[in-house]
């Protein structure tokens, strides 16, 4: 995500809280409704210009959609900007002028009294008109913005159906360029899902909102959508506090652990319980993750007949003998053990068993994997959590834990509310990573856009990730640093190869 005229900012918002900092920007008397249209329309063209320079030099034709709602003002503004420029503007309507807001109207009539406003049941036959030989250079799409939240359907999704159809493949193949103002039109601001159907769906190369990113640039389908996502500066300075927070490293947590001027127990000693010969590899996973994150000492609780399995592959990680949930209760006596993980490839059943001697040790606890589908299948165990624990399911792993939310069109909501019924911290994995606790702000670790790591989806990536979360036990910047450390790798990433990049992620941070 890269930002135009502004700082980037962590807030994402949605579409209600948007409303209210605009509303509270307008209230103060600094802004005008009508002024944030033009500067809106003033950001979409400037970063169009500045993503495709070659478009300044050479004006060409413009096809701009312009819906019934603020966001169609933008698409006027932007209409007579462009012709301003040179351009040649095509512009359709989709709506009635006569029930337009004050300032969407008043920019309707601003591009009527230099241009053509065409309704928008002409766009096929100007479809067809233009046929195989001429295609627009740049097309964009203002017809839907923040405060979509129903189907697209009737007239105005047949001709999204069939720009989906026609331009999208000729205009990208022969050099036209698709931007959306705000969102793509049928993308919901808040959940990241489309009410358009698939067939109507249009994948864009830019999309240019404003202010701040909102919840549906980054989760579900939007930034499959997207394209580039570019933030344009309006000129609102109101903060929001709900709002969720995009992910960032704790510097100073993090120069605390990385920087060892007392003694290694003073930067904590995680507990790794480990699997059974044969499935040693995901402990030894997190436990190396741990170690490189910061823990100034790990230890993995094996089992007995595993022990020399183990031993081969490890040095700096300790080792202690652990078959019972009996031992592990001797084990956790030792109060220097501040963190425990349990979960990767531990077994369901010996899960089951472990978790209550887990759960009376009362640290700083992540569960995972096998940890997680022993816990969704008994409920005493459910309510045995307490506010260290920290839950780190994916989507099957969710749905199995809250089977009455995993339909929820909002991933945002459903992990707090999962956090909220549970008391600890629910951390939702995906590409659009939600961590909630209860009382604490939400975080949305996105790894999206120029974050993006597709290479993140291999085996063992999630034990790695638990293995960082437990050796500096914070979560949030276990995420963001388990995100940046698979950016440093790239592209052919396996699992071991993440707490190795840890190190030149804390020097790009200046640790």
């Amino acid at each position: 995500m890269k930002t135009f005229g502004a700082e980037t900012m962590i807030e994402v918002l949605t579409s209600a809280q948007m409303r209210a900092t605009e509303g509270a920007a307008m209230s103060s008397g600094r802004v005008t409704g009508l002024e944030l249209m033009e500067r809106a329309g003033q950001g979409v063209v400037e970063s169009i210009l500045a993503k495709w320079p070659t478009l300044a030099a050479a004006p060409d034709l413009a096809v701009v959609l312009c819906g019934p709602g603020n966001n169609g003002g933008d698409g006027f503004v932007i209409a007579r900007l462009l012709a301003e420029r040179g351009w040649e503007v095509a512009c359709f309507f989709a709506g009635d002028a006569a029930r337009l807001s004050d300032d969407a109207r008043a920019n309707y009539d601003r591009w009527a009294a230099m241009g053509q406003v065409r309704p928008w049941a002409d766009l096929g036959a100007a479809l067809r008109g233009w046929g195989d030989d001429y295609h627009p250079a740049l097309w964009i799409d203002a017809v839907f913005g923040t405060g979509l939240s129903r189907a697209v359907t009737g007239e105005i999704a047949e001709g999204f159906r069939a720009l989906s159809v026609w331009p999208a493949d000729l205009a990208h193949a022969e050099g036209g360029k698709w931007v959306a103002v705000d969102l793509p039109s049928g993308l919901d601001a808040d959940t990241g899902q489309s009410h358009l159907t698939q067939d109507a769906r249009i994948f864009y190369d830019l999309t240019v909102s404003f202010h701040r990113a909102k919840l549906g640039h980054h989760l579900t389908v939007g930034p499959d959508l997207c394209g580039e996502l570019v933030i344009a500066d309006i000129g609102i300075t109101t903060p929001c506090p709900q709002a969720v927070r995009l992910s960032e490293p704790r510097r100073s947590l993090l120069k605390g652990g990385l920087r060892r001027v007392t003694h290694k127990y003073s930067h904590g000693h995680a507990l790794i319980l480990g699997g059974p010969a044969g499935k040693t590899g995901a402990a030894r996973l997190a436990a190396r993750a741990a170690l490189r994150a910061g823990a100034g000492l790990v230890t993995i609780a094996v089992p007995r007949d595993a022990m020399s399995e183990y031993a081969t592959h490890e040095t700096a990680v300790m080792l202690v003998p652990c078959d019972t949930p009996e031992d592990l209760a001797a084990i956790v006596e030792d109060k220097r053990y501040d963190s425990l993980c349990i979960g990767p490839a531990f077994g369901v059943d010996r899960a089951a068993a472990f978790l209550p001697t887990v759960f009376a040790a009362e640290r700083f606890t992540v569960i995972d994997a096998d940890a997680l589908t022993a816990l969704a299948s008994d409920a005493t165990l459910m309510r045995a959590l307490h506010p260290l624990c920290v839950l780190t399911p994916h989507g099957g792993e969710f749905a199995r834990l809250f089977p009455d939310l995993i339909d929820h069109p909002s991933k945002i909501i459903a992990t707090e509310e999962a956090a909220t019924r549970i008391g600890c911290t629910v951390l939702y994995k995906g590409r659009d990573t939600v961590i909630a606790a209860p009382y604490r702000q939400t975080v949305l670790n996105a790894a999206t856009y120029e974050n993006a790591t597709p290479w993140l989806a291999t085996a063992g990536a999630g034990d790695v990730l638990a293995g960082i979360i437990t050796g500096i036990k914070d979560v949030e910047t276990a995420a963001w640093l388990h995100t940046a450390a698979a950016r440093h790798f790239g592209a052919g990433l396996i699992a071991e190869d993440l707490p190795e990049a840890l190190p030149a992620v804390f020097r790009d941070l200046g640790l």
